[in-house]
């Protein structure tokens, strides 16, 4: 993120160097098509990386489900099963 808001800052500066008159119009016109660029690449390098975590997130929570599940599960069988007093022979 500390870079998208250099390169804000950087943008202002342009602008404000075009309107003091220290670059001309015409490299403005090709700065500012260069960070326009570089603003679409990394906003869409942030949408990909919240899109991803957001994939993590989700897998994370269906994984703590199925745990809540498989215990759930797991009490219910034990609950249905007597267990076999320790004295009596398997045959």
């Amino acid at each position: 993120m500390q870079d998208f808001r250099n390169l804000v800052v950087w943008q202002c500066e342009l602008i404000l160097s075009c309107d003091l008159g220290f670059i001309t119009e015409a490299a403005m016109n090709e700065f500012v098509a260069v960070v326009v660029e570089i603003k679409r690449m990394l906003s869409g390098l942030i949408a990909q990386m919240v899109v991803r975590r957001n994939r993590v997130a989700r897998r994370d929570d269906a994984n703590d489900l199925l745990a809540q599940l498989k215990s759930l599960l797991d009490e219910r069988e034990k609950k249905r099963t007597p267990e076999r007093p320790s004295n009596e022979r398997n045959l």
